[in-house]
């Protein structure tokens, strides 16, 4: 059984080693790079852990999922929450675990009173998006070349739900 709740800084050690494995499977899902988290000391993943509401997934002590409501810093964008930085490893995919964590941070945005939350997931990442669809997302956007990989570029999808 599945355990979704709110990191602590308990958590660190966890979320980081989370973090440096999705980073080697799946590279396109992060903003950072394998090198920039390695270098990150276990005091600075505590200190986002505090800052920020990043929920995980439990498979009993093991930490093997992840994501985070947070919102904009500018009075004007207040009203509008993003997720992101969602995680599944590979071998806990397809027991519904992204919805799971998706749910947890919606409700949470709710609390946080945004009117609406965004993310953003690279095209071709089909799984992802046909579930953000199936939670009320709609595509507002495509940027190309959002992400950038050694020489490869990566476009990504840009959501949103409304609440």
């Amino acid at each position: 059984m599945f355990k979704i709740r709110r990191l602590k800084s308990s958590d660190a050690k966890k979320f980081h080693q989370l973090r440096l494995a999705g980073l080697l499977t799946d590279p396109e899902s992060f903003a950072s790079d394998l090198n920039s988290e390695k270098k990150k000391k276990i005091a600075d993943v505590k200190s986002s852990l505090k800052e920020n509401f990043l929920i995980g997934a439990f498979d009993g002590a093991n930490l093997v999922g992840s994501t985070a409501v947070y919102g904009f810093r500018f009075v004007s964008m207040s009203h509008k929450g993003k997720i992101g930085f969602t995680y599944v490893l590979p071998e806990f995919r397809r027991f519904g675990l992204g919805r799971k964590l998706m749910e947890f941070a919606l409700v949470q945005a709710r609390k946080m009173r945004f009117d609406q939350v965004q993310l953003d997931v690279v095209v071709g990442n089909n799984p992802a998006i046909r579930l953000y669809k199936s939670l009320g997302f709609v595509k507002w956007g495509t940027e190309k070349k959002a992400i950038k990989i050694g020489k490869k570029y990566l476009d990504e999808i840009h959501m949103a739900k409304f609440f």
